[in-house]
């Protein structure tokens, strides 16, 4: 798999995770790492652009990017 090109730049992990390492390393080497399309803010991203992705989305919150891109469309 390709690894994700907004890994070091993805606002959850830059705001929301900046003190947890640990879960950081856990859900990169998951999402970023592995399989970038499925994660929650990547699909946001790759459909819709990266203003659309919304802060408070957690890469695992697959059905609210669903909700998020149906209503973008």
């Amino acid at each position: 798999m390709n690894e994700c090109e907004r890994m070091d730049r993805c606002r959850y992990f830059l705001e929301h995770l900046k003190e947890l390492e640990a879960v950081q390393e856990m859900w990169k080497r998951k999402f970023c790492k592995g399989d970038k399309n499925q994660c929650a803010r990547y699909m946001v991203l790759k459909e819709l652009g990266v203003d659309q992705v919304p802060d408070y989305l957690v890469p695992t919150q697959v059905d609210k990017a669903k909700e998020i891109l149906k209503a973008g469309r």
